[in-house]
């Protein structure tokens, strides 16, 4: 970026495959909010500072990076460095298999959002918009940076589809990390009609996930009566995540990652005699995951290897929720992270705990909620009559209603990648994860691929906070 008189779009991954149509569309889109013609940049990460490097050397010195605590507090150039390098160094399973991979992978993602940092902070000066690719982890820093600046950010996550932020409207807000990006109470009306519609949708998402949840499409589920197990006793049902699924996405809630938050659930219940079901997530099986699947069933392995009793029992295949849901008792409490898995549970009436480190907020009041490990503590101690239930039915389908039936989500009528698929050749459908789902780019040709653009670029939802 050399003449400072050219306005610049910027981009963190390169314009090819889906990312194009993710980063030209939302160009178009930018060049009309701004009445500019943008020219478009790929971002290059600088390499750290000398400032940095002695900030690095100190926190080295003071022991910073081998206490978690006081890693994840560390903060450069007014960012939450430690946050967004412990969300990185967490979401790799090389992490997993020794103490030293752990601390030289934490050494890695620190000069990492070091030089995003920089980087970031040098670009907002030139740059009118931006087009993150999924703001959470790492790229959480251009997020945070470009919106204390009231820049345009356009990005793209579950269970959002594809969406702008413009910040050049709504300057006064602070935003605190990706956190002021999710789901929120809405201030529409509920109408019993919306409800009607959330009830029947959870009834059949529980009943038959493999045709309402994209990424349980080509799960093969198993029965689960000849298991030789006294469902009657059961006091808690555990969802195990995927251990790379970004607990810290959303805040910290004092876990560091998904394996130590199901160990202390595990540890906890054990401490009570609780009799407790540890349900893998199905994806540990489904061989779409490839490598992902195959770690995640790994060290699901190994806890149950460590911890199956006669009141701990794990489930380590793929099974429905709804199958399960109607084995145990109603006074069971579901137990879970971050994941749908509650949204399911609460339709059928059950209480739930989870963490208010979610990509909903605390504020439908949905569930029994922890912001720390002492409040956990304290919510796993309780008596299932000291635990709320929901009451507040409007709160629960609206926030059903934000996840199932933005018509900007997943698989809605304007879903970005429908656009795509509609003109491609190669017939792959939107529900597909992974590499496959790219072939759908190829064969378009370019007249093609213009109208795509503009149309994909007239339907991005607009997210004020």
């Amino acid at each position: 970026m050399k003449n400072k008189k050219v306005d610049y779009f910027a981009t963190t991954v390169e314009p090819n495959k889906l990312w194009e149509y993710l980063s030209l569309s939302a160009k178009i889109d930018a060049e009309k909010k701004t009445k500019k013609k943008l020219k478009l940049f790929v971002i290059k990460k600088k390499f750290p500072s000398i400032n940095f490097f002695l900030f690095f050397v100190k926190s080295i010195l003071k022991l910073n990076i081998f206490f978690f605590k006081k890693f994840i507090n560390l903060r450069y150039k007014n960012c939450d460095i430690g946050f967004h390098a412990a969300a990185h160094t967490y979401g790799n399973f090389s992490v997993y298999s020794s103490q030293f991979k752990t601390y030289i992978n934490i050494l890695r993602s620190l000069i990492l959002a070091g030089s995003i940092i920089e980087t970031a902070y040098d670009l907002v000066k030139k740059v009118d918009a931006i087009f993150i690719d999924h703001p959470a982890n790492i790229n959480n820093i251009y997020f945070n940076i470009f919106c204390k600046k009231n820049k345009i950010i356009y990005t793209n996550c579950y269970p959002r589809g594809f969406f702008c932020i413009d910040k050049t409207q709504n300057k006064n807000k602070k935003v605190k990390n990706f956190l002021s990006a999710r789901i929120s109470p809405s201030k529409k009306i509920i109408k019993q009609k919306i409800i009607k519609k959330n009830e029947n949708y959870m009834y059949k998402l529980v009943k038959n996930p493999n045709k309402y949840v994209t990424w349980m499409q080509n799960t093969k589920y198993k029965s689960i009566n000849k298991i030789g197990f006294d469902y009657s006793k059961v006091e808690y049902l555990v969802y195990a995540h995927s251990f790379v699924d970004g607990p810290l996405d959303y805040g910290y809630d004092g876990f560091s990652n998904l394996i130590d938050w199901l160990k202390f659930t595990i540890d906890q219940l054990n401490k009570e005699k609780s009799y407790a079901i540890i349900k893998a997530h199905p994806n540990f099986y489904n061989k779409m995951f490839k490598e992902v699947g195959i770690n995640d069933s790994r060290i699901f392995s190994e806890i149950k290897d460590k911890y199956n009793s006669d009141r701990i029992f794990f489930i380590d295949f793929p099974v429905k929720n709804f199958y399960l849901l109607n084995k145990i008792p109603k006074k069971t409490v579901l137990i879970s992270h971050h994941g749908t898995a509650l949204l399911e549970g609460t339709s059928m009436g059950f209480k739930s705990i989870c963490s208010k480190s979610t990509f909903w907020s605390p504020k439908f009041d949905i569930s029994n909620q922890w912001s720390s490990i002492n409040e956990y503590k304290i919510l796993l101690k309780s008596k299932w009559s000291e635990l709320k239930l929901i009451k507040n039915q409007k709160n629960f389908y609206d926030l059903t209603n934000q996840v199932f039936f933005n018509k900007y989500g997943i698989n809605n009528e304007l879903f970005w990648q429908k656009y795509i698929e509609t003109n491609s050749k190669n017939k792959h459908k939107t529900d597909n994860i992974g590499i496959k789902r790219h072939k759908i780019t190829e064969n378009i040709n370019p007249e093609t691929k213009k109208n795509i653009f503009s149309k994909i670029s007239k339907n991005i939802e607009q997210v004020v906070i």
